[in-house]
């Protein structure tokens, strides 16, 4: 009728888990836009869905108009959020048939603070209303987000977009490319929907929005900080109308996204005001049940019979499908896996692939086409290395159950095994990988050459997501060529291991040489199955495992070095200060941050010294780039002192030694050790320790050899996989340990006694040769001292 106002739509795209998001979005969009109708698209929803509350009117995947064999094709080769975002350019053209004059999608993340009238009226205007990722030039700071990350993922942010009716052909030129190319594959310049759209501007008529309060986000708030005005919230000099909280997590708070990687440019910590706005979002997403409902599974991740669609599986249906597309047969004669299952299991398993006397299935090819190593390891896989990847894919344990699991029930075919030697022992170790574990297994290699008895280091990466450039002065083999074993992998990666290297066939023994932190032992731990016998560095370990298994238990120490020689490292060249009293710290952000507890050495630093006392704390961290909610919540202890360093990334063996031998004071507050080799390493090269005064690290500490702090003992709760909730730690006394601090800043006499009573002791009683004599006694079945 005349004079009524155009008709406007907004939609959203959820999976089930999501609709929490869409609720808050809902409810805030509308308090703004009345008159707008507003909808949520379930991906994977069912027709019970229809009643969900709260997110204004449900659509399914069923109604948005797309040939049925097209949608589920689709289901199959995306996951969540490529699925979300591939079925946008059909939804809006939905809308827009339907009679709306403009429709805009908007990410279930985003809340509204104004209304955005004037966008639907330029998208309706010119054809398709877009925002850019920033407005200003990127500062080249070495923060994230940098042009590089917008460069990848698209000029335009597609957390947003409003299209007019004019612009109608341009939601089928999109819909068509998003059918099969919203994937990520950075490679191929290829991220979700985004990239597609900077086509739009040379394409189809178009409005670049410049108002600063659309679309805010952690990609932009440097350019446009967030705060009020007259109690109003602005994003710089624009009034704030939606705020996108991509990455926000309400139950990690002090990050503004999961985003931003280890080198973030806005902190919230420096930045109230945003901290402010996302808190009371967060607050939201707790009253609509966010927290419950985004911990439901995702309904299209597995076929009605249970198969898995794992990224293998969707990106062979995938690769098919484009390579039908290509030669005219649209559906690339792939069987419906929702609708038939079975019929798809079959394709899968097939044995159709290849020309020579061995073919693969489908699923086994695909397996073989995702992976670099095994395109090394088999290069001719459909030639000569046909039947070699065949055996492999038989005999590699999660591959087999893979491949069973899909063809329900395939049995792979036993290999045959070389004759081994029976005198000699093999050690398999993370001979290469830069952490705790692998560096005892280099010791214990060490140990096992100083005893004369015939052995080798076998290299093993299985299970390790550590980096692995340390070179091993050992000679490293990569066939076993012993009958008896030692792996040094800890008790979760034994069994594993095991059945890789098929241990079980062994005719000598099996040795586990474990280490584990808590006095309170996996009654079920897979690898007490796996083994023969079990030895541990310290007796804490030792007592824990002991109570549990029958097997025997055995206290082979690990080898403590001294060097011959001082470093060459000074502190400059590894960033440490040469003018203040310098205290370290270290620690994995992959080995559980809550156990190595490196919050209480900053709070203890803290209390202990002022800015301008002459003192400095390290804290040096190795993957916190993989974990950086947790490296935030670290950095936050530091209350912005400037004396708080801190350093994430992986050292050489050299330099992270010359670090403990140049600080003046090595600190862990530990609530648990399984040993400690940073503690042992740092009063072998005359460091004095401040150290908690429980578990692993009291087999080679004492009161004169180290400053040690007192503790109560108490649960360890929850959120510290793979510890049990219930098992007790150590709580360290923070005051005392600032005490120490401060005792050995005010007395470098006390520095110099307890550093030479500690490696008196060391070189006394915990070096090679100890180790080496322990080792032979429990291999010769002789007594042990």
């Amino acid at each position: 009728m005349p004079g009524r106002p155009p008709r406007r739509h907004a939609v959203t795209i959820v999976a089930r888990n999501y609709t929490g998001q869409a609720r808050v979005l809902a409810r805030s969009f509308q308090e703004h836009h009345p008159d707008v109708g507003f909808s949520t698209l379930v991906i994977d929803g069912e027709e019970r869905d229809r009643d969900l509350q709260g997110v204004g009117d449900v659509l399914l995947p069923v109604d948005i108009g797309l040939d049925p064999r097209e949608l589920e094709l689709m289901q199959t080769i995306y996951d969540v959020m490529e699925l979300a975002t591939a079925l946008k350019p059909a939804t809006l053209r939905m809308l827009l048939r339907g009679g709306a004059r403009s429709a805009a999608y908007i990410d279930p993340d985003i809340r509204f603070y104004d209304a955005i009238d004037d966008v639907f009226e330029a998208a309706e205007r010119e054809g398709i209303a877009l925002t850019p990722h920033t407005l200003d030039p990127m500062p080249r700071d070495g923060r994230r987000l940098d042009e590089r990350d917008i460069m990848v993922s698209g000029i335009y942010n597609l957390g947003f977009v409003c299209i007019g009716a004019r612009a109608l052909a341009a939601t089928s030129w999109w819909h068509e490319r998003l059918r099969t190319d919203a994937v990520v594959d950075l490679a191929n310049a290829l991220f979700t929907d985004q990239r597609w759209m900077d086509w739009a501007p040379s394409l189809f008529g178009h409005v670049i929005l410049k108002d600063r309060g659309l679309n805010a986000a952690y990609w932009n708030v440097h350019e446009r900080p967030i705060h009020r005005v007259d109690g109003v919230w602005h994003a710089g000099p624009d009034r704030l109308r939606f705020y996108h909280f991509s990455g926000y997590d309400p139950t990690r708070g002090w990050m503004l996204s999961k985003h931003m990687g280890d080198r973030p440019r806005t902190l919230l910590s420096a930045h109230p005001e945003l901290h402010e706005l996302c808190t009371a979002y967060g607050d939201e997403l707790r009253e609509v049940g966010h927290l419950e409902t985004r911990t439901q599974a995702y309904g299209l991740d597995e076929l009605p019979d249970g198969l898995r669609l794992d990224p293998v599986l969707r990106r062979l249906v995938r690769s098919t499908w484009i390579d039908a597309i290509a030669r005219g047969d649209e559906w690339g004669g792939v069987p419906m896996p929702f609708s038939d299952p079975t019929a798809f299991r079959a394709w899968l398993s097939e044995p159709e692939i290849g020309d020579g006397p061995v073919r693969l299935s489908r699923a086994a090819h695909a397996t073989w086409s995702v992976r670099v190593d095994l395109q090394a390891a088999f290069p001719d896989v459909l030639g000569r290395d046909a039947e070699a990847f065949s055996s492999w894919c038989q005999h590699d344990p999660a591959t087999a159950e893979r491949l069973r699991d899909i063809a329900q029930g395939q049995t792979p075919v036993a290999t045959v095994e070389e004759s081994l030697r029976r005198f000699g022992w093999s050690v398999v170790a993370y001979a290469a990988s830069e952490l705790g574990v692998g560096e005892a297994g280099r010791r214990v290699s060490a140990s096992m050459r100083a005893t004369g008895l015939p052995t080798e280091l076998i290299a093993t990466s299985f299970g390790s997501a550590s980096r692995r450039k340390h070179v091993p002065r050992a000679t490293v083999r990569r066939d076993r060529g012993f009958e008896n074993v030692i792996t040094c992998v800890n008790a979760d990666q034994v069994a594993m291991l095991s059945d890789r290297l098929q241990l079980e066939r062994i005719e000598g023994k099996h040795i586990g040489y474990w280490f584990w932190e808590l006095a309170e032992f996996p009654e079920d731990a897979p690898g007490l199955t796996a083994v023969d016998e079990i030895w541990t560095a310290t007796t804490f370990t030792r007592d824990a495992i002991a109570a549990v298994t029958d097997l025997p238990v055995h206290v082979a120490p690990l080898a403590i070095p001294v060097p011959d020689e001082p470093t060459s490292f000074t502190r400059r060249v590894l960033g440490m200060p040469d003018d203040r009293f310098v205290l370290l710290a270290s620690f994995d952000y992959l080995s559980v941050p809550e156990r190595k507890n490196p919050t209480a050495v900053i709070d203890a630093y803290v209390d202990a010294f002022g800015p301008d006392d002459g003192a400095a704390l390290i804290v040096k961290s190795i993957n916190g780039a993989l974990q950086p909610d947790a490296a935030e919540r670290v950095r936050a202890h530091a209350r912005g002192r400037k004396d708080v360093l801190f350093v994430d990334g992986y050292l050489s063996s050299a330099q992270m030694l010359g670090m403990l031998e140049l600080a003046d004071c090595y600190v862990s507050l530990h609530r648990a050790e399984g040993y400690g080799l940073n503690l042992a390493d740092a009063m072998a090269r005359r460091t004095p320790v401040i150290a908690t005064a429980y578990s692993g690290n009291m087999d080679f500490q004492t009161d004169e050899t180290a400053l040690l702090v007192p503790y109560e003992l108490r649960e360890v709760g929850r959120g510290a996989d793979p510890y049990s909730p219930t098992a007790v730690w150590a709580d360290p006394d923070v005051a005392a340990a600032s005490a120490a601090m401060r005792r050995l800043f005010d007395d470098r006499s006390l520095q110099t006694s307890i550093a030479q009573r500690a490696i008196d002791d060391i070189r006394a009683n915990h070096g090679l040769e100890r180790s080496a004599a322990t080792i032979a006694s429990l291999l010769l079945g002789e007594e042990t001292t």
